[in-house]
Protein backbone atom coordinates (compact mmCIF):
# COMPACT_ATOMS: atom_id res chain seq x y z
CA UNK A 1 0.00 0.00 0.00
CA UNK A 2 2.92 2.17 1.34
CA UNK A 3 4.35 2.33 -2.37
CA UNK A 4 0.85 3.18 -4.24
CA UNK A 5 0.88 5.94 -2.22
CA UNK A 6 4.75 6.62 -2.63
CA UNK A 7 3.72 6.49 -6.75
CA UNK A 8 0.63 8.85 -5.99
CA UNK A 9 2.63 11.59 -4.32
CA UNK A 10 5.55 11.96 -6.82
CA UNK A 11 3.33 11.79 -9.66
CA UNK A 12 1.39 14.78 -8.31
CA UNK A 13 4.41 16.59 -7.75
CA UNK A 14 5.57 16.12 -11.63
CA UNK A 15 2.19 17.20 -12.39
CA UNK A 16 1.79 20.16 -9.73
CA UNK A 17 5.27 21.45 -11.50
CA UNK A 18 4.61 21.02 -14.83
CA UNK A 19 0.98 22.46 -14.70
CA UNK A 20 3.03 25.47 -12.47
CA UNK A 21 5.18 25.61 -15.54
CA UNK A 22 2.29 26.15 -18.45
CA UNK A 23 1.20 29.44 -16.38
CA UNK A 24 4.22 30.78 -15.16
CA UNK A 25 7.54 29.75 -17.28
CA UNK A 26 10.17 31.38 -14.81
CA UNK A 27 8.35 29.81 -11.56
CA UNK A 28 8.06 26.33 -13.15
CA UNK A 29 11.75 26.45 -13.75
CA UNK A 30 12.24 27.05 -10.69
CA UNK A 31 10.70 24.59 -9.09
CA UNK A 32 11.94 21.75 -11.39
CA UNK A 33 15.22 22.81 -10.59
CA UNK A 34 15.16 22.65 -6.85
CA UNK A 35 16.15 19.37 -5.70
CA UNK A 36 12.90 18.10 -4.84
CA UNK A 37 13.35 14.40 -6.27
CA UNK A 38 16.42 14.12 -3.44
CA UNK A 39 14.40 15.78 -0.67
CA UNK A 40 11.71 13.54 -1.63
CA UNK A 41 13.82 10.47 -1.76
CA UNK A 42 14.87 11.51 2.03
CA UNK A 43 11.14 11.26 3.51
CA UNK A 44 10.29 8.20 2.02
CA UNK A 45 14.02 6.62 3.28
CA UNK A 46 12.87 7.99 7.00
CA UNK A 47 8.98 7.23 6.69
CA UNK A 48 10.71 3.33 6.11
CA UNK A 49 12.84 3.45 8.61
CA UNK A 50 15.98 3.68 6.96
CA UNK A 51 18.40 3.65 9.36
CA UNK A 52 19.66 7.67 9.93
CA UNK A 53 23.24 7.07 8.65
CA UNK A 54 22.41 5.56 5.43
CA UNK A 55 19.65 8.83 5.08
CA UNK A 56 23.06 10.81 5.61
CA UNK A 57 25.02 9.28 3.47
CA UNK A 58 22.46 9.74 0.77
CA UNK A 59 22.28 12.96 1.38
CA UNK A 60 25.92 13.64 1.73
CA UNK A 61 26.50 11.91 -1.82
CA UNK A 62 23.51 13.45 -3.80
CA UNK A 63 25.29 16.84 -3.21
CA UNK A 64 28.11 16.64 -6.11
CA UNK A 65 30.04 19.22 -4.26
CA UNK A 66 31.07 16.12 -1.78
CA UNK A 67 32.81 13.47 -4.37
CA UNK A 68 36.24 13.21 -4.32
CA UNK A 69 38.09 12.82 -7.54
Amino acid sequence: MFIIIKYLVTAALVVLISEVAKRSEHLGALLASLPVVTLLVLVWLHLEGTPTEKVANHAFYTNSTNYVI
